[in-house]
């Protein structure tokens, strides 16, 4: 089940996470401009739909993710928002929300070779098509610095991954009408880490801005 008051907590490993993988990343535009919590404001296009499909495979905790974001800034710190986020491990899910303050919940992931069918308990998330061959370019590094909220604060996260990046080769197949209408079923820019040999995510800042009510 995907609601936090259906899933019993469970022990989470504590920060700093160190996971090797896999990450598509596509960026789509919406039809309409992407909504952002009143003390965001938008980075660049408002319609700007970041869609990251991420396979941890070794480290602190091996599962699954998929996670719709919006590039945003708070103040001078800039990052990505996460507007909904999906995972397929239980530890992966608690530890999201209680140290980051990520709004996980529970998927299923059903590969099948380079296509992936993601459903919760509202049905399909999304059908998404990717490119699995290895890239073959140098190992190079860049941050991943994102948002969350927690205990009535937002948070503040800078995380470092170290990748091989190639083609992503990401492609919608399936998209259900409860999210943001797409302009286009491929990205107007994507890319893939394939593989990721370290990301490491440290805990957040806890960031004295105004929260929602």
């Amino acid at each position: 089940m995907s609601h936090l008051q259906d899933v019993e907590e469970i022990p989470y490993p504590p920060a700093p996470w160190k996971c090797s993988g896999q990450i598509w990343i596509g960026i789509f535009k919406s039809h309409a401009p992407r909504p952002l919590p009143d003390d965001f404001k938008h980075l660049f296009d408002p319609h700007l739909f970041v869609v990251s499909l991420i396979r941890y495979l070794d480290g602190t905790l091996r599962y699954d993710e998929i996670l719709f974001s919006t590039p945003a800034r708070l103040g001078a710190r800039i990052g990505t928002h996460v507007d909904d986020i999906w995972v397929n491990d239980l530890a992966s899910l608690w530890g999201g929300r209680r140290i980051w303050g990520l709004p996980k919940n529970l998927a299923d992931f059903k590969w099948d070779e380079s296509t992936v069918h993601i459903t919760d308990d509202h049905g399909l998330i999304a059908k998404i098509s990717v490119d699995m061959r290895p890239a073959r370019s140098p190992l190079l590094w860049m941050p991943i610095p994102g948002f969350g909220h927690l205990d009535q604060a937002w948070t503040y996260y800078v995380g470092s991954l170290w990748a091989h990046f190639g083609k992503a080769g990401m492609q919608i197949v399936e998209w259900p009408e409860r999210f943001a209408a797409l302009q286009n079923t491929k990205p107007s820019f994507s890319v893939a880490a394939k593989p990721f040999v370290e990301m490491q995510v440290p805990p957040p800042k806890i960031l004295r801005s105004k929260s929602p009510a």
